[in-house]
Protein backbone atom coordinates (compact mmCIF):
# COMPACT_ATOMS: atom_id res chain seq x y z
CA UNK A 1 0.00 0.00 0.00
CA UNK A 2 1.51 3.50 -1.07
CA UNK A 3 -1.08 5.46 0.02
CA UNK A 4 -4.07 4.10 2.39
CA UNK A 5 -6.32 5.69 5.05
CA UNK A 6 -5.41 9.15 6.99
CA UNK A 7 -5.92 7.49 10.10
CA UNK A 8 -2.77 6.17 9.28
CA UNK A 9 0.84 7.89 9.87
CA UNK A 10 3.02 4.76 8.62
CA UNK A 11 2.17 1.73 7.47
CA UNK A 12 4.27 -1.27 6.87
CA UNK A 13 2.47 -4.93 5.43
CA UNK A 14 4.74 -7.84 4.18
CA UNK A 15 3.48 -12.09 3.26
CA UNK A 16 5.83 -14.72 3.22
CA UNK A 17 5.69 -17.85 2.06
CA UNK A 18 7.79 -20.12 2.83
CA UNK A 19 7.58 -23.87 1.71
CA UNK A 20 8.07 -26.35 3.98
CA UNK A 21 7.34 -29.32 1.92
CA UNK A 22 5.99 -29.81 -1.55
CA UNK A 23 2.30 -29.91 -0.59
CA UNK A 24 2.61 -27.78 2.47
CA UNK A 25 3.39 -23.74 3.04
CA UNK A 26 3.43 -21.67 5.62
CA UNK A 27 2.00 -18.39 5.55
CA UNK A 28 3.02 -15.18 7.36
CA UNK A 29 1.57 -11.62 7.48
CA UNK A 30 3.43 -8.79 9.04
CA UNK A 31 1.96 -5.53 10.01
CA UNK A 32 3.34 -2.42 11.61
CA UNK A 33 1.67 0.97 11.94
CA UNK A 34 1.57 4.21 13.58
CA UNK A 35 -1.81 6.21 13.99
CA UNK A 36 -2.12 9.63 13.66
CA UNK A 37 -3.83 11.65 16.24
CA UNK A 38 -5.94 11.92 17.62
CA UNK A 39 -6.72 7.99 15.91
CA UNK A 40 -3.91 6.94 18.45
CA UNK A 41 -6.43 7.32 21.18
CA UNK A 42 -7.59 4.03 20.09
CA UNK A 43 -4.60 2.02 18.92
CA UNK A 44 -5.59 -0.86 21.01
CA UNK A 45 -9.20 -1.29 19.40
CA UNK A 46 -7.85 -0.28 15.91
CA UNK A 47 -4.92 -3.04 16.56
CA UNK A 48 -7.64 -5.89 17.77
CA UNK A 49 -10.23 -4.50 14.21
CA UNK A 50 -6.34 -5.40 12.18
CA UNK A 51 -5.73 -8.84 14.06
CA UNK A 52 -8.90 -9.87 13.26
CA UNK A 53 -8.84 -8.37 9.53
CA UNK A 54 -5.52 -10.93 8.94
CA UNK A 55 -6.77 -13.69 10.95
CA UNK A 56 -9.95 -13.92 8.03
CA UNK A 57 -7.32 -13.14 4.89
CA UNK A 58 -5.39 -16.13 6.06
CA UNK A 59 -8.40 -18.21 6.88
CA UNK A 60 -9.86 -17.20 3.23
CA UNK A 61 -6.17 -17.29 1.62
CA UNK A 62 -6.21 -21.17 2.85
CA UNK A 63 -9.71 -22.18 1.98
CA UNK A 64 -8.87 -20.77 -1.86
CA UNK A 65 -5.64 -22.60 -1.98
CA UNK A 66 -7.52 -25.65 -0.92
CA UNK A 67 -10.20 -25.83 -2.94
CA UNK A 68 -8.07 -24.72 -5.95
CA UNK A 69 -6.00 -28.54 -4.67
CA UNK A 70 -9.32 -30.18 -4.44
CA UNK A 71 -10.09 -29.00 -8.45
CA UNK A 72 -6.52 -29.41 -9.98
CA UNK A 73 -6.93 -32.65 -8.69
CA UNK A 74 -10.03 -33.78 -10.32
CA UNK A 75 -9.04 -32.46 -13.78
CA UNK A 76 -6.39 -35.04 -14.01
Amino acid sequence: MTKGPFMFKSFLGSWRFKEIKADLTEVTFLYSFQLRFPFSLFNGMIKRNLNSNVKQRLMDLKLKVESNEINNKNRI
